[in-house]
């Protein structure tokens, strides 16, 4: 969500204190050891909920010499004031300035709702983190040869009896099948055109886009079961530095809120992505491509794992949590998303699950792949899992 343009007119309603100034804090550095915080990276949108700021130098107080800034369709406005409240939702950017150096810039989300979370009956524990794979298939109704894929993933479902593998179906690239969205085929562009298969039918795991898993004239469906099969295997084979719990709630009136806490254990760059997945749908469009022994096995006409949303597309692997770019490790990141009603568009809320994805950057790459993945049901919630 981007910061609305209405933000200026009702500036003195919701924020404590209004932006007075236009002086710019110039082109200093960021200073490594100065930071803004905030009392909360996420606040309801009621007006009424504030978080508060203060500056550190080396853990040291230096508010009160301190200059805060908000940035405001990309310039950066003095902040008179040391909380902030609103009653419009979206993402507010603030950084300070002290000594003519800068802080790393913080995100303050405003929010619709903050669901309640399962408590963490091991607090304290932050390895051992149980781990799965997000398997996405890129397919699409007026393909050819997706049916062998599509039955081959259906196929794998049948493996994946301990679960180690959340399964997604993405419909785009080849053209606008009555599954198709814009976002969705944006997700299909990224994953699907970019690797080594160039196009779909293909199957990539943890967003990787250059490792995907095509189909060939001598595949049956139980090889590209089995191929699938090993690679998720493969990836099961590192740790995940991150747990998730997460809740959810909606309806087809109110739209869907998700909350979540994220456990990590290793410094580094973190991102989340929800997608929103439904079950059970029956398409009016005939696939091309079946053949008597394909149809034999498999019903072309039933769809699921079939994502409907995602909250992020450029990048696809999602966006910030608790408000920073990066985590010191040992420590527990919030995150909270809401989906307007009329943002999707669903047949059966009763077969809709949220998938939430959390993707980190490598050690020495701006690349992010997925380190962990979760899916709950809606109106349910799950908590932290370990080994």
């Amino acid at each position: 969500m981007k910061l609305k343009n209405l933000f200026f007119g009702l500036a003195a309603a919701f924020m404590a204190t209004a932006c007075s100034s236009n002086d710019d804090p110039g082109n200093g550095n960021v200073q490594e050891g100065l930071q803004l915080n905030s009392s909360e990276a996420y606040i309801l949108n009621n007006g009424q909920e504030e978080t508060l700021f203060t500056v550190t130098m080396e853990g040291a107080d230096v508010t009160a010499q301190s200059t805060i800034y908000q940035k405001v369709n990309g310039k950066s406005e003095v902040y008179e004031g040391l909380s902030f409240k609103s009653s419009e939702a979206g993402k507010y950017v603030f950084f300070a300035s002290y000594q003519g150096k800068l802080t790393p810039e913080i995100t303050i989300e405003a929010v619709k709702e903050k669901l309640q979370l399962p408590e963490d009956t091991d607090s304290d524990k932050y390895d051992g983190f149980r781990k799965r794979v997000l398997v996405t298939e890129g397919t699409s109704l007026d393909c050819n040869i997706c049916p062998k894929m599509i039955v081959g993933i259906n196929e794998f479902s049948k493996l994946n009896t301990n679960g180690d593998a959340v399964l997604t179906v993405v419909h785009g690239v080849k053209g606008e099948d009555e599954f198709f969205t814009p976002s969705t085929d944006v997700v299909a562009l990224q994953l699907f055109t970019r690797g080594n298969v160039g196009g779909v039918p293909s199957t990539v795991l943890n967003l990787k886009a250059d490792e995907g898993i095509g189909v060939y004239a001598t595949d049956t469906p139980e090889t590209i079961a089995n191929t699938i099969k090993k690679a998720v295997d493969s990836e099961m084979q590192s740790e995940a530095s991150c747990a998730i719990s997460a809740a959810t709630s909606g309806d087809a009136t109110k739209g869907i809120s998700v909350s979540a806490k994220v456990k990590v254990n290793k410094a580094g760059r973190y991102r989340m992505a929800v997608w929103v997945i439904e079950d059970n749908l029956v398409s009016s469009e005939k696939q091309i491509g079946t053949t008597p022994e394909l149809d034999a096995m498999y019903d072309f006409s039933k769809h699921n794992h079939l994502v409907r949303y995602v909250s992020a597309t450029e990048p696809i692997f999602g966006d910030i949590m608790a408000g920073k770019d990066t985590s010191k490790g040992n420590e527990v990141l919030e995150f909270h998303h809401c989906i307007e009603q009329g943002a999707f568009k669903f047949a059966d809320m009763q077969n809709v699950k949220v998938v939430l994805i959390v993707s980190r950057a490598g050690e020495n790459s701006s690349n992010f792949v997925t380190d962990n993945v979760v899916e709950c049901p809606l109106n349910q919630s799950i908590t932290f899992e370990y080994k």
